[in-house]
């Protein structure tokens, strides 16, 4: 009889993984690991040698310090899918006993960043887990951080992005929570820049994400807001896709425009670029 032949190894994505093994990490409730089952169970096991190298129980797992070993095991393991899903095992166990190692730790994998994508830090923390990122990676994990916050709390997410001491950083955080929340919930992010005595900076990242997914829920919040030199910048960010969908539009909200230099440039770019010409 022919047997079927079963092609391996088989790729399983880290995440996918970490989730399948994720109940390794618990220790055993009950008495079931003093149980004759559980000590004829383990005889078996140490009869056959069906224990895989790399791979700890979870009585094991259960102790921070046992997961932190089981994690540099599964790294020492020889590269390949059987030790990909070792890692994504045992990073899931360090995570429960140690975010913040974990979230470290996890930067010595090539796909750490789906794994970090599965973290749920607090503004709290989140200093603490930047100081304890490689260096090299410190401003694109920052960039993370801001990302996985805003999940949770788009205002603490800021509140912690406008702490950062480099300019420039700390604009790339605040663009990437600000276009994400405008994706989420354009109304609430609108409203929090409205409430906030430097709300005029963030309104025109605001208002270019929402025009992206919302052109006409966007240009009609704007459109209720007073003309003034505040809102100059906001009508820049709206006329950018206007020049594509609407291009008459995009014409009337330039001549809307308080600045008299921005007014005619702006009319003028527009002229050059769809033939429109200004009354």
């Amino acid at each position: 009889m022919k047997l079927l032949s079963i092609p391996r190894p088989l790729v399983i994505p880290l995440v996918a993984a970490g989730a399948f093994f994720a109940g390794w990490c618990a220790p055993r409730g009950g008495d079931v690991a003093g149980s004759a089952h559980g000590e004829s169970s383990q005889r078996a096991k140490a009869a056959t040698g069906s224990h895989r190298a790399g791979r700890a129980s979870p009585d094991k797992l259960a102790a921070p310090a046992a997961a932190k070993a089981s994690w540099e095991e599964s790294l020492a393991l020889e590269e390949g899918a059987w030790r990909d899903l070792e890692a994504a095992r045992a990073w899931r166990c360090l995570a429960e006993h140690d975010a913040a190692l974990a979230w470290s730790e996890s930067f010595r994998l090539t796909e750490g960043a789906e794994l970090r994508a599965t973290l749920n830090p607090d503004a709290a923390a989140a200093d603490a887990w930047i100081a304890g990122t490689p260096e090299e990676h410190r401003a694109n994990a920052s960039i993370e951080v801001a990302s996985l916050l805003m999940k949770q709390s788009p205002e603490d997410a800021l509140q912690w992005a406008a702490a950062a001491a480099d300019p420039d950083l700390r604009h790339d955080m605040k663009v990437g929570i600000m276009s994400e929340w405008a994706r989420t919930d354009p109304v609430a992010a609108a409203a929090w820049c409205d409430a906030r005595t430097d709300g005029a900076d963030c309104l025109p990242v605001l208002i270019s994400a929402w025009a992206a997914t919302d052109l006409m829920g966007a240009s009609a919040w704007l459109a209720a807001r007073p003309a003034d030199a505040g809102r100059d910048s906001s009508t820049l960010s709206l006329i950018e896709p206007l020049l594509d969908a609407e291009p008459a539009s995009a014409l009337a909200w330039a001549q809307t425009l308080t600045d008299p230099g921005m007014r005619r440039s702006t009319e003028e770019r527009i002229a050059a670029l769809t033939g429109m010409e200004r009354e």
